[in-house]
């Protein structure tokens, strides 16, 4: 329960002064500490209650486990101290907020890749392979143009790690074509939000195997022409014969 009564501290709200009395049957504590959090934390926390909702999966945990171990080894028994997963991943966002940011990010993207716009292809990759801020910058050009066709893709942010099993995960964000969303405010009114959001394509090398998966929505002509992107920027040659 010290958990939860610095979850919500966290959050500005007043954890419940007799917080072994909450369970079940008697949430009435619980809620009045969520009605004392501000609206701005309460938003910000429901964003937090969703991821970890993704890392209390078998790939979430698996990705938080190995994030932990590279980054804070020494605090792996304490980690393991905890009797459930969700407790484990709370502590790790209270204590550890590094490494809880990058299990997320590769719990995402391995969602990504398995669902229907998913493909695998066989590659080269160099022997000598290093991912830098150079190569970073041509794929985010590469990407550019190729949704420069479609009108959007003009902004371009990758985000890039590394397992321990060596397989390299590249997160592709791109401003999509603008769009009017109806937004409920606190108050309970509706407004209007115009932007750009954005949307997302991942890439997976695996150097041992040499394979390149993309998750990325659209027909073989897009997939291609992101391959081929991403053999050109990242592994600087030209990419094998088609998916």
């Amino acid at each position: 329960m010290n958990l939860l009564r610095e979850f919500i501290a966290r959050h500005k709200g007043t954890p419940p002064s007799q917080i072994a009395s909450v369970h079940r049957r008697n949430s009435g504590p619980l809620y009045e500490a969520w009605q004392s959090i501000p609206d701005d934390e309460r938003a910000r926390m429901q964003i937090i209650l969703q991821k970890i909702f993704t890392l209390s999966q078998e790939c979430g945990m698996t990705a938080l486990m190995e994030a932990i171990r590279e980054r804070h080894p020494h605090r792996i028994g304490e980690f393991d101290r905890f009797e459930h997963r969700n407790d484990q991943i709370v502590w790790a966002w209270l204590n550890l907020p590094d490494a809880f940011e990058q299990a997320e990010f590769l719990a995402v993207a391995e969602a990504a890749l398995s669902g229907r716009f998913w493909k695998r292809s066989y590659v080269d990759v160099p022997g000598d392979l290093q991912i830098d801020g150079q190569r970073i910058e041509a794929l985010q050009d590469e990407l550019r143009q190729v949704y420069s066709a479609q009108l959007r893709g003009r902004h371009c942010h990758i985000e890039h790690h590394q397992r321990e099993s060596g397989v390299d995960y590249f997160c592709a964000y791109l401003d999509n074509w603008p769009d009017q969303l109806m937004l409920f405010r606190e108050n309970g009114q509706m407004s209007p939000l115009s932007g750009h959001c954005a949307f997302t394509n991942v890439f997976s090398l695996d150097r041992h195997h040499g394979t390149l998966e993309v998750a990325a929505r659209g027909g073989r002509l897009i997939h291609e022409q992101l391959k081929d992107s991403f053999c050109r920027a990242v592994l600087v040659k030209p990419a094998n014969p088609s998916f």
